[in-house]
């Protein structure tokens, strides 16, 4: 079962490794311009540089706890790594699909490749956790990421177990999870037709490699009134984060391209983000078309909503 506040940043997590490394590839080419034409794009480089750092605080903030049981637990659940998150979005995949290629595992998951660091341990994560398995270049789900739910007794009564001890504990392993019903182990199949049961439910969501909690909002709220703050990248922080770093790696590589060619690279526009929060001059006709295309992109794509695109279009068209 899709984890809410997981799929509300998962396209952005799918896009930004290919644009780190799109942005990382970009610098390096910076950094072998002769002096001269490396000056000349200097604040684009750095704004690439920015952006990727902001990709990666907005998707992986980490939120503080006073000492207590299950801290690190609840942090990891609040703070997901990229391959946990590209895990999630592998089981849901393969729910919706059934057996699938390994390669066309990856591209339907928006993978940069089958040897993407990020898309490996996610896939070493699925497996591990009982939700999928490879049969040589074939991905496919188990029972308990097929969608069929059991409809024996003992699958309903294990399935109440383990709502009932998520409720208590909040956060806690699958192996605990085992223990706490009382059954032969964590592989053994009616845990897995349980566990399938109380996912469907969404009293209990995966949370992380080995974890099951309640829902992330009810671990946010616990967090907030013991920090004043929810810790949790939100879908505005991720998208917006993933269209600047796209905005930034575009303006660099065209700039790249100029000064290469002994042209002056293009004037150089600030990230999507502050487009739409400027409140300076009027900008001249070609500044805005191209903004406006990059945002088209974007949108196409699908970092940017319906919503964000006409707000920011408007915005720059304000300004001429």
């Amino acid at each position: 079962m899709p984890v809410p506040f997981l799929a509300a940043v998962a396209v952005a997590i799918a896009k930004a490794p290919a644009l780190i490394k799109a942005g990382r590839e970009l610098v390096d080419e910076w950094n072998a311009l002769p002096a001269g034409q490396r000056e000349l794009v200097s604040s684009q480089a750095g704004e690439v540089l920015a952006a990727s750092t902001q990709v990666k605080d907005a998707l992986g903030q980490k939120v503080g706890f006073g000492d207590r049981k299950a801290s690190k637990q609840i942090k990891m659940a609040l703070s997901p790594a990229p391959n946990f998150v590209m895990a999630v979005r592998i089981v849901d995949s393969l729910r919706e699909s059934g057996p699938v290629s390994f390669d066309g595992l990856a591209k339907a998951v928006g993978a940069v490749g089958t040897e993407d660091s990020i898309f490996v341990g996610a896939v070493r994560i699925a497996s591990s956790d009982g939700f999928m398995i490879l049969d040589g270049e074939t991905a496919r789900p188990t029972a308990l990421a097929d969608g069929t739910l059991d409809q024996d007794a003992n699958a309903v009564s294990v399935a109440a177990g383990i709502e009932a001890a998520v409720t208590e504990h909040r956060v806690t392993s699958r192996r605990q999870l085992a223990k706490n019903v009382g059954v032969r182990g964590a592989d053994a199949p009616e845990f897995l037709a349980g566990l399938e049961r109380a996912l469907a439910s969404g009293t209990v969501v995966w949370s992380g490699p080995g974890l099951f909690s309640v829902p992330l909002e009810e671990l946010a709220a616990l967090a907030t009134r013991e920090n004043g703050s929810s810790g949790l990248p939100t879908e505005v922080d991720a998208r917006v984060a993933v269209a600047n770093l796209s905005a930034a790696v575009s303006e660099l590589g065209r700039s790249i391209a100029a000064v290469k060619d002994g042209k002056p690279p293009p004037a150089s526009s600030t990230s999507i983000a502050s487009h739409a929060g400027e409140s300076s001059g009027k900008q001249n006709t070609g500044d805005v078309v191209r903004q406006i295309s990059s945002l088209a992109e974007l949108h196409d794509s699908g970092v940017l909503t319906d919503e964000e695109f006409a707000s920011a279009k408007a915005e720059l068209l304000r300004r001429m």
